[in-house]
């Protein structure tokens, strides 16, 4: 799932050049829930809309703040630094290989 900050413009120059993020199971839009990370209402809303566990999700941010905002709801969280790292740690915590290397 795609937990953005973002407005709709931005969203769909995003989408556009990378057309593989509808591939995604969801997606959720600060600029249309109204809240955003590190807000926790943003994290609790993903985990209903989409039916999520906090202690079986893993969420993925390369800043600090929205790493602790995830962390606060329960959620399993990585601060990206390097795609290497990211992928050492999500598979420290059994996360199998989600998409090959580019």
């Amino acid at each position: 799932v795609l937990l953005s900050n973002t407005n709709a413009i931005h969203m769909r120059a995003i989408f556009a050049r990378f057309p593989e993020l509808w591939d995604l199971d969801g997606h959720v839009f600060s600029h249309e829930v109204g809240y955003e990370k590190p807000d926790p209402r943003i994290y609790q809303h993903a985990l209903r809309r989409h039916g999520l566990r906090a202690s079986r999700t893993v969420f993925v941010d390369d800043l600090a703040e929205n790493v602790a905002g995830a962390q606060a709801v329960g959620l399993r969280a990585i601060q990206y630094r390097d795609a290497a790292q990211t992928r050492a740690e999500l598979a420290e915590l059994g996360v199998g290989e989600i998409c090959g290397p580019r």
